[in-house]
């Protein structure tokens, strides 16, 4: 995963530009479910007061600086993963598709975004924000692949099982355990959870999606809410632990379900692993910081939210952190070129490039 010699952003442009070179048949759909490391403003049509996105600072760095309502100054991980697989960016929210009514059916054929931002695998994560929980993300999967095949018949069943499911969620489950709990049980947290994702993933298996690519949780303990917690700054080690389990836990997950479902292709990204080695080599890949959030106020910037009256840094590309919970659009760039091209260390069994190699 060593891009130190090259610009990130020029190798995936190159990228990119092999990608476009294919008929546009061969351009997978891409669904994307999960929470906001993958939301690219579903919440911004729901009644949430919180986990919204939807002003500045955010989207600094997006066309014309507008702020979609994405937690990022720019594109986010979803979005840099679909434009490899030679889309323009991240599909739409599915609930803005969804208020497109004489465009719906046609415009679904490209994919949809389900994530919501505060969401989680446990039904009570994000009830609160009153956001759109995964299972009802994968029920709005449900919606699209009966449009799906209402549109394109007897070659639905094609379509769909060609398609990309990006998924990245867990983490918010692992925030609001620790915090609301006042003993913690590892074995019991990660085997609940566990059970809620298999649920899941076989409820989109079973309408017929076949390729899979996850992003497993990051270290959480490292982002910038919780160093500025710990007076020695370091990251808190207890939410890492979480976060590693997750991860070991979920690949005999994917291990199963391949058994199980003919003709299932996954790619396990370990968003652990890559984040750690880049926070720590972080000079390599650019960052000349890897520690203060970009938008923010306090303490390496993680004691407010990213809001219209905080600072923001201006050498935007040189932070890895964008807010005290996201990565910045430079880091999101890194993250995404190692699970589409990386080494069995960081994606396995295979990477994400190579699930549509038989398309």
């Amino acid at each position: 995963m060593d891009w130190s010699c090259w610009s990130v952003s020029l190798v995936i442009v190159m990228v990119i530009k092999l990608q476009v070179g294919k008929a546009s048949t061969e351009i997978p759909p891409i669904f994307v479910f999960g929470d906001s490391t993958t939301y690219v403003g579903t919440n911004n049509y729901l009644p949430v007061e919180r986990a919204r996105a939807d002003f500045p600072f955010n989207g600094i760095d997006y066309r014309d600086a507008k702020p979609t309502g994405r937690f990022s100054n720019g594109y986010n991980i979803a979005d840099t993963i679909a434009r490899l697989f030679g889309h323009k960016r991240s599909p739409p929210p599915f609930v803005a598709l969804l208020r497109n009514q004489p465009f719906f059916k046609r415009n679904v054929l490209w994919g949809a975004n389900f994530a919501s931002g505060g969401a989680g695998l446990l039904d009570f994560t994000g009830r609160q924000l009153k956001v759109i929980t995964i299972r009802e993300q994968v029920e709005q999967f449900g919606t699209v692949c009966n449009n799906i095949t209402q549109v394109m018949g007897e070659s639905a069943e094609k379509v769909i099982s060609n398609s990309l499911i990006i998924i990245s969620i867990g983490s918010n489950g692992i925030f609001d355990y620790l915090l609301y709990n006042d003993t913690h049980n590892e074995e019991y947290f990660i085997t609940t959870v566990m059970q809620s994702y298999h649920y899941h993933l076989t409820n989109l298996l079973n309408p017929g999606a076949r390729k899979f690519g996850i992003v497993s949780v990051s270290p959480i303990g490292c982002i910038p809410r919780y160093r500025v917690q710990n007076p020695t700054g370091e990251c808190i080690e207890e939410r890492n632990l979480y976060a590693q389990k997750f991860s070991i836990e979920l690949e005999g997950i994917m291990q199963k379900l391949s058994a199980e479902f003919e003709g299932m292709k996954y790619s396990l990204g370990n968003s652990y692993e890559a984040t750690s080695y880049i926070i720590d080599n972080h000079l390599a890949y650019g960052f000349k910081d890897a520690i203060t959030a970009c938008c923010g106020l306090g303490k390496i910037g993680a004691e407010s939210p990213c809001l219209p009256n905080v600072t923001v840094c201006q050498n935007r590309d040189d932070f890895f952190w964008w807010d005290r919970y996201h990565p910045s659009q430079a880091s999101c760039e890194v993250l995404a070129l190692t699970l589409y091209r990386g080494s069995q260390k960081y994606v396995k069994p295979i990477s994400f490039s190579q699930l549509v190699e038989d398309i």
